[in-house]
């Protein structure tokens, strides 16, 4: 088995039939595989993925409910795979044509690799605005502090044993845990490359509600990132670090009338919340 493609999913029964068919009409020569990892699903995610299985003996679905969450889902589905390459994909994206070969290809290349990402059809335009800066021309910067790029986990390939060298993906982190895993990757020595051939389209459909609670759950995990990664060369945060950030948030506030700039504001309110619930949670100061 050359290359086992990871899917964890969580009640997904309204998206992954469309990226089981994208992965269903992939071109590639070689023996591969679709783990499914069913992190508990109570709808009808498992009987979708049981119909396919039915039809194509490649894919496979298993038992991901120890733990709930992405990061032990996906584990449980390296644990799995007999492939000697691993990429990972969400059910709720969708590949590109091509995907499975240039992600192979890339992997093969780098050992270590992030797919170039495209918005879905299906994306709320607004939604898709608001992110559109994120890995479609390269690697996510991290800019609270400067450190080492990153990338989402949907969309990454890697050589298996060097996930297993890393111990696979941190299950502390609920959040924020693929940007745990692409730093800790290359802390052991193996850069991240951006692979632009490998597509794939990310699906945005966030409300107000939405952009909040996802910008407060990614800021209060984004201090564990600052716990973990100051003893291993992170340049510690300092008070004025924040205090730009939260400057940077205020100055959105003339702007809330544009519907985009609310968005953006919500989030980054979001965020800096979530700092500050961090920051009491894992006793660590990161405003």
């Amino acid at each position: 088995m050359k290359m086992s493609v990871i899917i964890p999913c969580y009640n997904a029964a309204g998206t992954i039939s469309e990226q089981l068919e994208a992965l269903v009409r992939q071109d590639w020569e070689q023996p591969w595989e679709v783990i499914v990892a069913d992190n508990g699903s109570t709808d009808g995610t498992a009987h979708i993925v049981a119909d396919y299985q039915a039809k194509h003996p490649n894919i496979r679905l298993v038992d991901a409910s120890g733990t709930q969450g992405p990061s032990f889902a996906r584990n449980a589905g390296v644990e799995a795979a007999k492939g000697e390459l691993v990429a990972f994909c969400d059910a709720d994206d969708l590949i590109s044509k091509n995907w499975v070969r240039k992600i192979a290809e890339a992997i093969e290349e780098h050992g270590f690799v992030a797919s170039r990402m495209g918005v879905h059809p299906s994306s709320d335009p607004q939604a898709a605005e608001l992110k559109k800066h994120r890995q479609t021309t390269g690697l996510i910067k991290y800019t609270y502090v400067p450190y080492l790029s990153h990338a989402g986990a949907s969309g990454l390939g890697i050589r298996k044993c060097i996930h297993e060298e890393a111990g696979g993906f941190d299950e502390r982190f609920v959040y924020c845990e693929d940007c745990d895993y692409c730093w800790k990757v290359q802390l052991l020595g193996h850069p991240l490359q951006f692979a632009s051939e490998a597509v794939i389209y990310v699906r945005h459909r966030e409300t107000s509600a939405g952009q909040f609670r996802q910008g407060r759950n990614w800021g209060e995990y984004s201090v564990l990132l600052v716990k973990s990664y100051v003893p291993r060369g992170m340049p510690k945060p300092r008070l004025r670090d924040g205090l730009k950030q939260w400057r940077g948030l205020l100055k959105k506030i003339p702007k809330l009338r544009q519907p985009l700039h609310r968005q953006k504001f919500l989030w980054g309110l979001g965020y800096r919340v979530g700092h500050l619930i961090g920051t009491v949670r894992f006793r660590i100061v990161a405003l």
